[in-house]
């Protein structure tokens, strides 16, 4: 994280995940690690100076970080998460179609 507008600060949250999303009350950061845990960064800020705890693993997920579509998930204002799980395409039917059938009887 950095401080906005940039100041210099920076702050390591996780050197194995990504695509993060703030708590409603900013007191969490949530993001979904290498291994596929949707993960939990407690945050703090006090005497103007923001620290964070140790990522917490929450639970797992069917999301390949790096590799699937950003922005696949949210957190809710009750805390709970909303995934978009893409649709598995259906496989290509045969269709066959019978022209001038009455010709063949």
């Amino acid at each position: 994280m950095r401080r906005f507008p940039e100041t210099g600060f920076k702050l390591l949250v996780s050197n194995g995940g990504g695509d993060p999303r703030w708590s409603r009350d900013g007191k969490e950061l949530f993001y979904i690690g290498l291994d596929q845990k949707m993960m939990s960064v407690e945050l703090k800020a006090a005497s103007g100076k923001l620290t964070g705890g140790v990522p917490q693993p929450l639970f797992e997920t069917d999301v390949i970080p790096l590799l699937e579509m950003r922005n696949h998930y949210d957190v809710s204002s009750n805390g709970r998460f909303l995934f978009a799980i893409p649709v598995q395409k259906a496989s290509a039917a045969t269709t066959n179609v019978v022209v001038n059938r009455t010709a063949d009887l």
